[in-house]
């Protein structure tokens, strides 16, 4: 049994000699100079490198469960949030929504956004849900957002009626906020993945 473990670990070594004569050794390119050198810079991969230069996709659901058959009037404001975590921050590239029942896509409701931190609105009047696209054909932004580690970001539910109306059955909304996770080291590397 020894004997057989001595030669597969003298067989493993002839093979990691072989290929470090073979590929330059020490000099060899990793994945990710291999790649920055033979692909133009809108086809490299963000999630390949040293961790703390690496981008990923990332989305943020948030979902509105208002019961059954509930009534929407002027005073109607229900506020639910997402949290970015610290480990790195988050460019808002999309946005897109699915309600649970047709009542629920018609009902007249608008939503804003808001970073809590700031106190900035993202938008300046709160902005009809069906003006968002569904999962299928999310709403590009046409600036990205970019929100900081550790900040909040409320997301408020309101109507754009003066009367109460009654929605008929269940209804709940989800909206998935769509992005990448970038790590922040310098202001250079949030332009280059806003603007990028």
């Amino acid at each position: 049994m020894n004997d057989k473990l001595d030669e597969l670990k003298r067989e493993v070594r002839r093979i990691e000699r072989n290929y470090r004569r073979n590929s330059g050794g020490s000099s060899q390119m990793g994945l990710y100079e291999e790649l920055k050198a033979k692909l133009p810079a809108s086809l490299m991969p963000g999630n390949v490198g040293t961790v703390d230069n690496v981008a990923w996709d990332y989305t943020f659901p948030v979902t509105f469960d208002l019961g059954d058959n509930p009534t929407i009037g002027p005073g109607f404001r229900v506020t639910q949030f997402f949290q970015v975590q610290q480990e790195a921050a988050f460019i808002l590239k999309n946005i897109s929504w699915t309600a649970n029942t047709q009542n629920a896509y018609l009902a007249p409701l608008s939503i804003e956004l808001r970073d809590r931190q700031s106190s900035r609105f993202f938008q300046n009047t709160p902005i009809p849900v069906q003006s968002y696209g569904d999962r299928y054909l999310p709403t590009q932004l046409d600036s990205p957002l970019y929100i900081a580690p550790n900040a909040f970001v409320d997301v408020t539910l309101t109507t754009f009626i003066p009367t109460s109306v009654t929605l008929v059955g269940p209804i709940s909304y989800t909206f998935s906020f769509r992005g990448i996770r970038i790590r922040v080291q310098d202001a250079a590397d949030i332009l280059g993945n806003v603007f990028g």
